[in-house]
């Protein structure tokens, strides 16, 4: 996955999910503008190990634990890449060729979650009107790419695009070797 986003920024992931082994991982960075980061998450069932880049220590946080409105440490294993919300917020398609689908998407969605960029949600857009897309399939008719358009009202446009493969294998994810445990703080009262 890739994307601009606003004051600068630059997006950058990769990842993989296995829903069936009800495992998950990715690595994201954003650079440029004010605040650059990046990390990296692995999620095996209700188990989430997170590090910063610059750090080689993981913590663990016990999803069963986690406040349900925590935006920075929640996961949802209902739609763990964002995908579920992206399409039930399809407004408009059409069919350009035998694999290619354009249209347009409501980027606010049914509620404040965030679903963008697909594969690493975690943008919010509030009130920015009906958005393009457009998406390209493999010959199964597997989803290859998604690549969004976003128009603010202040700023240049966002472009970010999610390109996928490799759908149905199973994945070798595991946890990391050693891990500390996440302060109390984090988990709900």
């Amino acid at each position: 996955m890739r994307g601009n986003l606003p004051e600068g920024q630059k997006v950058n992931g990769t990842g993989a999910f296995d829903p069936k082994k009800r495992r998950f991982q990715t690595t994201i960075s954003v650079t440029g503008g004010k605040y650059p980061s990046a990390g990296s998450r692995i999620v095996i069932g209700n188990d989430s190990y997170v590090r910063p880049s610059d750090d080689k220590n993981w913590v663990h946080v016990d999803l069963k634990r986690v406040k349900r409105d925590d935006p920075f440490l929640r996961f949802d294993w209902v739609d763990p890449t964002g995908l579920k919300a992206f399409t039930s917020s399809i407004a408009s398609v059409d069919r350009v060729d035998p694999r290619t689908y354009t249209g347009r998407f409501d980027p606010t969605g049914k509620d404040a979650t965030s679903f963008l960029p697909v594969g690493a949600p975690s943008i919010v857009s509030i009130g920015i009107r009906l958005s393009p897309f457009t998406i390209t399939t493999d010959a199964k008719g597997w989803a290859t790419s998604i690549k969004v358009e976003l128009s603010p009202t202040d700023g240049p446009k966002l472009t970010l695009t999610t390109t996928m493969k490799d759908h149905g294998k199973s994945l070798k994810i595991n946890a990391p070797a050693r891990a500390g445990e996440a302060a109390d703080f984090y988990y709900r009262e």
